[in-house]
């Protein structure tokens, strides 16, 4: 850790919306190399080994016939 960092995370850093964001700029980023590339601008392939970050499966459960019935 560098000298004077706080280190942590920064005040209302929120772990699914950074995940959220860092997909979202990553597609907009590769549309606009792929456009790039199209206008002949960009030699290459830039993003080649960035990946989208896992995302943890869905554990949430339906609700059952009874209990959408009761709502």
């Amino acid at each position: 850790m560098r000298k004077g960092s706080r280190g942590g995370r920064p005040p209302g850093f929120d772990v699914e919306r950074s995940k959220t964001s860092y997909h979202r700029e990553l597609s907009i980023a590769r549309k606009a190399i792929g456009w790039c590339q199209r206008q002949g601008g960009i030699d290459g392939d830039p993003p080649i080994g960035i990946e989208r970050r896992p995302t943890p499966p869905d554990r949430t459960k339906a609700l059952a016939e009874k209990q959408i019935a009761a709502l």
